[in-house]
């Protein structure tokens, strides 16, 4: 089951972004846990306050910002129920 989720304020190495979506925190057959991430809006810091962007022409973003935001969301113990 997905869990929705908001991040008001993520500090990345690719600058400041707002995210809303939902994700899920499961076991792979391998052993190791597998993150299952969908994004449904996001933001980014700009001079002048947030920017929209649009998910599909960022997707490559969204790639490189998973890790960062699984981190983010592991570490305030946002979890499956």
């Amino acid at each position: 089951m997905m869990t929705a989720f908001t991040i008001s304020r993520l500090h990345t190495t690719k600058g400041i972004y707002r995210l809303s979506g939902e994700w899920t925190l499961s076991g792979c057959c391998n052993g190791d846990m597998c993150n299952e991430l969908n994004i449904h809006a996001i933001d980014v810091m700009g001079t002048d306050g947030w920017v929209a962007l649009k998910q599909q022409s960022n997707k490559e973003l969204i790639d490189e910002l998973r890790d960062e935001i699984v981190l983010h969301l592991q570490s305030k113990q946002v979890k499956p129920r």
